[in-house]
């Protein structure tokens, strides 16, 4: 899926995975479908709803994608529609960016395993903590 930008060439919104194979294997062409009708959001919105849809992307790149996506919306029902994931799903990743960076970074590299049960679980350890030091005071 592409639109036409400012300068007359066109922006891919969804496929990206689809362009890459075809480039890699010589086509210098291929279909798509051209929407002219998506403003800016519109478009950001379904590139990142493609994305979510990735397995293999990094939890914390879902994270933010979500985030955005429930900020355009401000309505989980909504976001669970259009990425057809539960809402308590979204709900999970969207607590993880409470995470220090410093975790946020350590997790999503070789130094570290991703995935969304060791970030929940890391979550709960967080909570603990902060009500800990709640507690203390």
């Amino acid at each position: 899926m592409v639109r036409k930008n400012k300068y007359g060439k066109y922006d891919l919104i969804a496929g990206q995975r689809i362009f890459l194979a075809s480039k890699k294997i010589g086509l210098n062409t291929i279909p798509a479908i051209i929407r002219s009708d998506l403003n800016d959001t519109d478009a950001t919105i379904i590139s990142l709803i493609e994305n979510v849809q990735r397995a293999d992307m990094n939890p914390l790149d879902k994270d933010k994608a979500y985030k955005t996506i429930y900020e355009e919306y401000n309505d989980y029902t909504k976001v669970a529609q259009e990425t057809e994931v539960s809402i308590s799903t979204i709900k999970k990743y969207l607590t993880l960016l409470n995470l220090s960076s410093t975790l946020q970074d350590k997790l999503t590299t070789s130094d570290g395993p991703t995935g969304l049960g060791l970030y929940q679980n890391l979550q709960k350890h967080f909570h603990l903590m902060n009500r800990k030091k709640i507690t203390r005071k």
